[in-house]
């Protein structure tokens, strides 16, 4: 089977999307598929990358200035009906609604391409790293909700990684074929036995203290100031207590500077970029693992974390709730409540049989309907599906 996999982010970006779009391909590829990725480059000019099965087209590309990191493919209608017409795929899955999804979308209907949309986006993952006034955020919001769904109205068949992604789809009109399918985590590399005293020596990381950890982006969105305050809100209460905010972005000054305001900067280690291969061996290492993002429609880094074995505690908002399970694998706390959520943490930190017992059964959840193979089965029976719906 041929597959064109269309998305505005690929490795090496670090997000939820990049992430699972290399899972997906790498998977697909291994197991006999040619599998070929449009996503942009780094350049101001196009060019290939080539890996066995697995075909990179990098489109030209500009830095948005608002938000450094992130590239966005100025003008693909150029390279989109030739790329499309050379490869002449049996689908085209795309991953996100813009310029680059939308472009292939339109040359898949034209040529009667059989389209797979995913759901990985909502609003708020892009208007909370804005800051706005309310009455425009909320038009925003409202109309890219509308625009979401006539996007993915054009497609055959749409899949989102939780039932709570695809009901919010649902909820607003989405006449569609819609399936949840997992993102999936690789239970192999993401394991409790990857636990490494070595690896809290490179992070400079206390063995003696119960380890918080929170691993991802460094964004609004993520909103882990709330985490920040709620840490230092537990730690009136049980001092052999250490956090860990391992990853990059934008607000990582501004949560620097927060911990220096409330004074736990030296309770408080923020690792900058961890590298793929690290991340098993902290997460293992560690004692909890905690998310506070609002905005989530599935999360890999909590998925990663439940695999290696850590109890959750996580804002009880959209799709966390299908994985932290309340008082089976951890505790749930209101939104942007820091004083919630450090009570919730101090059930777990004061409580190590406890913490082993519900990490054990986040292993166990992931194990049962989260691992890799699971994913990619699934999405190849919706591609098999999809091509004889189309015969």
């Amino acid at each position: 089977m041929k597959i064109l996999i269309v998305s505005e982010t690929y490795h090496p970006r670090k997000d939820g999307i990049a992430t699972f779009i290399k899972h997906l391909a790498e998977g697909l590829a291994q197991k006999g598929h040619k599998v070929y990725i449009w996503v942009p480059g780094k350049k101001i000019t196009s060019y290939l990358e080539s890996n066995g099965n697995l075909t990179i087209y990098r489109e030209k590309s500009l830095e948005l200035l608002f938000y450094p990191g992130l590239r966005v493919s100025y003008w693909p209608f150029q390279n989109a009906e030739k790329l499309i017409r050379t490869i002449n795929p049996d689908l085209i899955h795309i991953q996100d609604p813009f310029l680059l999804g939308v472009t292939a979308l339109f040359i898949a209907n034209k040529y009667k391409v059989p389209v797979v949309t995913t759901s990985h986006i909502m609003p708020e993952n892009i208007l909370m790293n804005i800051r706005l006034p309310k009455k425009v955020s909320s038009k925003m919001e409202k109309f890219f909700w509308q625009y979401l769904i006539w996007f993915h109205n054009k497609a055959d068949i749409v899949t989102a990684p939780t039932l709570t992604a695809l009901n919010l789809l649902e909820d607003r009109n989405l006449k569609k074929l819609g399936s949840p399918i997992t993102n999936g985590v690789n239970t192999k590399i993401f394991n409790p036995s990857k636990k490494r005293p070595s690896i809290l020596n490179k992070f400079r990381i206390p063995k003696d203290r119960v380890k918080l950890i929170f691993i991802g982006r460094i964004d609004g969105e993520k909103r882990i100031d709330v985490i920040v305050r709620g840490f230092a809100e537990s730690l009136r209460q049980q001092h052999n207590v250490h956090l860990i905010i391992a990853g990059t972005g934008k607000y990582l000054n501004e949560l620097q500077a927060l911990s220096v305001q409330l004074g736990i900067e030296d309770n408080l280690t923020f690792t900058g970029f961890v590298k793929e291969s690290d991340k098993p061996h902290l997460l293992a290492s560690c004692d909890i693992f905690v998310i506070a993002s609002p905005a989530e429609l599935q999360s890999i880094a909590t998925l990663e974390a439940m695999s290696s074995g850590l109890p959750v505690v996580a804002v009880d908002k959209i799709a966390l709730r299908e994985l932290c399970d309340d008082g089976v694998n951890g505790y749930m706390f209101k939104e942007n409540d820091h004083i919630d959520l450090s009570r919730q943490l101090l059930k777990l930190i004061k409580n190590r049989p406890k913490r082993v017992k519900y990490g054990a059964k986040s292993r166990e959840i992931v194990e049962q309907n989260h691992d890799i193979n699971t994913s990619l089965n699934s999405y190849l029976e919706i591609y098999k599906k999809i091509q004889i719906g189309k015969e």
